[in-house]
Formats: C-alpha cells, sequence, structure tokens
C-alpha cells in the first residue's frame, strides 16, 4: 500500500508538470501565443483550468500506479498489452474531454499513442536490460 501511495504522489506531480507544459504548448499553438487551459477556448475560466489540472493529476496517478502491473504479471508480452490498454482508455476519456480528441483525430491519435507507447517501453526494456548486464558483471 506505501508503494502505491508513492506512486501515487508521485504521479500527481509528475502529471499535473507534464500536463500544464502540454496544454500551455498546445494552446500556444492553436492560438498563435496565448494560453487558453487545455480546452481550446478563447474563454478561459478557473473551472476549465481546475478541470485540466485534477485530470491530468488523476491521469499521472493512474499512470504511475499501473506500472505495478509488470510486478504482478509474469508474462512480459501479458504485461505490456494489459498496461498499454489500462493507460489507453483513461488516456482517451482525457483527450476527449480536452477536445484533443475527436472522430476525426481518432486514427491519428490512435497512432500517436502507440508509437509514443512503444518508443517509451522499447527505451525503459533496453535501460533495464543494460542495468541488469552490470549487475550480473558484479556478481561475477
Amino acid at each position: 500500500m506505501r508503494k502505491v501511495l508513492r506512486l501515487s504522489i508521485i504521479g500527481v506531480l509528475v502529471g499535473t508538470f507534464v500536463g500544464l507544459w502540454l496544454s500551455i504548448f498546445f494552446s500556444g499553438l492553436a492560438t498563435a501565443g496565448s494560453f487558453y487551459a487545455s480546452l481550446p477556448t478563447s474563454n478561459f475560466t478557473w473551472k476549465m483550468m481546475v478541470t485540466s489540472t485534477l485530470l491530468w493529476a488523476l491521469l499521472g496517478a493512474w499512470m504511475s500506479v499501473a506500472q505495478l502491473i509488470f510486478d504482478y504479471v509474469n508474462s512480459l508480452l501479458a504485461a505490456t498489452i494489459l498496461h498499454a490498454v489500462t493507460l489507453y482508455f483513461p488516456l482517451v476519456a482525457v483527450a476527449w474531454h480536452e477536445h484533443w480528441l475527436s472522430s476525426t483525430s481518432f486514427f491519428a491519435f490512435n497512432l500517436i499513442f502507440v508509437l509514443i507507447y512503444l518508443l517509451i517501453w522499447v527505451s525503459i526494456y533496453h535501460h533495464t536490460k543494460h542495468q541488469l548486464q552490470i549487475l550480473n558483471k558484479k556478481l561475477h
């Protein structure tokens, strides 16, 4: 339970930070430099900002805790698929709420999700493999 709490806190902080900077970036692109929270609108409200911040915080916590799947599922393939699905649906919900996802952008969203997920997964896999090789060398 302590691990879940620790991961949740880290996830809330990282999710809020990353979400804020992504919203600033995409809002700036969409509005020629103006910031309108995460929603693509010119009517800024604090309610929108607080809602977006809470969504990013919850998504960050969810993503952090979801990594525990790799600790409890023995098959790497099964754990990866379960982890990807566990991340996908809440991300779709947030993207739909934030108006980043629509029926016309659904294919592109899925393609980007898969590419980013694979890029992160391969990077973590190779990093972990390298760390294990170093550890094995020290043991021999």
